[in-house]
């Protein structure tokens, strides 16, 4: 009896050496963890990203050329004249909004103006070069340029997974995670894989320690259109674990064996 007991014992303590193992320690879900030493401050200056961005092919922009004559804004506005790449879409507000579909040679095709070459350029420079465009047949004019395929991607392990648009122009890792509702406990928060197309069509994909800081004086800290964010699962959810593993369980669990334990003695 005496062996027997002892080998149950040593059993429940595998068991529970194997539960605590299997846990998370608090180092792999905290974010901004300072790995340098103590004291040191991040400070970055803002970039705009409508400033980094170059448009890319299938981007879709939105253009309007206002003119104090009435009539001959309508002949530079989509809606009153038809081209072959252009597409519309309903905002939130219920308004019809007409875009245009960027190509893979990266231009539009715009109404009196035709073609415009958009290749390399970002937003602001894009604006410059479509009023240049316009200016040859229109002398007063003001012009409005947004990019309208300003959405993102979250996969894996964020607690709602999803497309979701851009609330700024400007949007940074933390609060694309936070659109999605954050990461699960079981997200590898020091491997959170982000794809992006680049100008030539190619995707790359980074890698993103977001435990550290390091991420915010990156290039990777915003996030732009069309981008996607993969957070894989931890081996602890692999192995199927689920998130009621606590420290309640485990002494729970371990009362209930000793007990089993003492009654066999």
């Amino acid at each position: 009896m005496v062996k027997n007991s002892k080998h149950i014992l040593l059993a429940v303590l595998s068991i529970v050496v194997i539960m605590f193992s299997s846990c998370i320690p608090q180092r792999k879900v905290m974010l901004l963890q300072d790995k340098k030493s103590e004291g040191d401050t991040i400070a970055r200056v803002l970039d705009k990203i409508t400033d980094k961005y170059v448009i890319r092919p299938n981007d879709q922009l939105f253009v309007q050329v206002q003119s104090p004559n009435a009539e001959l804004s309508r002949f530079f506005n989509l809606g009153m004249m038809n081209t072959g790449s252009s597409s519309m879409t309903t905002s939130s507000m219920g308004a019809n909004i007409y875009t245009y579909d960027v190509d893979d040679s990266v231009r539009i095709e715009m109404p009196v103006v035709g073609f415009v070459n958009l290749k390399g350029c970002t937003l602001s420079e894009a604006k410059v070069r479509i009023a240049e465009a316009v200016s040859r047949s229109l002398k007063d004019f003001t012009l409005n340029v947004k990019l309208t395929s300003n959405s993102f991607v979250t996969l894996g392990e964020f607690n709602r997974q999803g497309m979701y648009t851009m609330r700024s122009p400007q949007m940074t890792i933390y609060e694309a995670i936070a659109m999605a509702g954050g990461m699960t406990v079981f997200a590898k928060r020091n491997e959170i894989q982000l794809m992006r197309r680049l100008e030539n069509g190619e995707v790359a994909i980074y890698n993103i320690d977001m435990l550290g800081r390091d991420v915010i004086n990156s290039d990777l800290y915003y996030v732009y259109p069309n981008d996607v964010l993969y957070a894989k699962p931890m081996k602890v959810k692999v192995f199927g674990f689920g998130e009621t593993l606590s420290f309640g369980l485990l002494t729970s669990t371990l009362s209930l064996l000793l007990l089993i334990v003492n009654l066999t003695k």
